[in-house]
Order: C-alpha cells, then structure tokens, then sequence
C-alpha cells in the first residue's frame, strides 16, 4: 500500500505534525532545539537514508504536553495559540521555527507565551521521503 504525506497530512483523522529532519545519528530537526531518536525498528530502516532530508510526521494527539520537563526527550515549546474545543484543546506550540499542534484535555491549564515540555509517542512517528512523498516507515 501507497502511503503519501499529502494523505496523513490532509485526509488523517487530524492533520499530522510535518517537521523536516536530516538523518544523522539522531534525527536533527533544529540543532540544540529538537533531536529526534527514533524506535529502534525505525532506526534500522531510515540508514539507508543517512545524511539525507526526510520529513518527521507525528500527529497532534501522539504529543503529550507537561508544564515539566520529564525525560531528556521532552523539548521545550512555547504556547503560540490556544484554542477550547470542548472536550479537547488544541495548542499551538512554538519550537524553533516550527508550530507544532498538540491535543491536550481542558484540564491542562496553558495561556500564551506559556513554556511547556513535549514528547512523541515513537511508536506513532512517521517517516517520509522528502522528495517523495512516500512513507519510509
């Protein structure tokens, strides 16, 4: 099966988070703002795109959001946009030069220009061919 960016990222369930990585040893997104480590079932497959741009796909609800930072993978954003849907927020959070939207319950208390911490879940990471398209894994 045909998996493309263009069908996560407009027709998903909620449009999935593109930030574009180089592959290295860790996946860079922003030097000293944002370094990937992907599963290691992920890892195998993307060696044989070492040193070249593939986009990182995570959608908003395999973000979780904390006002502390928890692990060393949790990376500091900064609250852009909040919007109360009801049951659910939607944040827009600043990283570097990328927005990333995340889901959180109303319970989660955040304003704008507020810090919080995000992690992925890594098992519900994506990867894509930058040139492509295609979904590596």
């Amino acid at each position: 099966m045909l998996v493309l960016v263009f069908s996560d990222y407009y027709l998903g369930s909620s449009a999935i988070n593109i930030l574009e990585t180089e592959v290295d040893s860790s996946f860079v997104v922003e030097p000293s703002i944002l370094e990937y480590k992907p599963a290691e079932p992920q890892k195998k497959i993307l060696t044989s795109y070492k040193d070249k741009r593939v986009n990182l796909g995570i959608r908003p609800e395999d973000i979780t959001v904390s006002k502390s930072k928890a692990g060393s993978e949790d990376y500091a954003c900064e609250v852009y946009i909040v919007e109360k849907m009801g049951m659910e927020d939607i944040l827009r959070l600043k990283i570097g030069k990328n927005i990333l939207r995340a889901i959180t319950p109303p319970t989660f208390h955040a304003q704008i220009g507020d810090i919080v911490y995000v992690s992925f879940d890594k098992d519900r990471t994506h990867f894509f061919d930058k040139d492509t398209g295609k979904r590596i894994v």
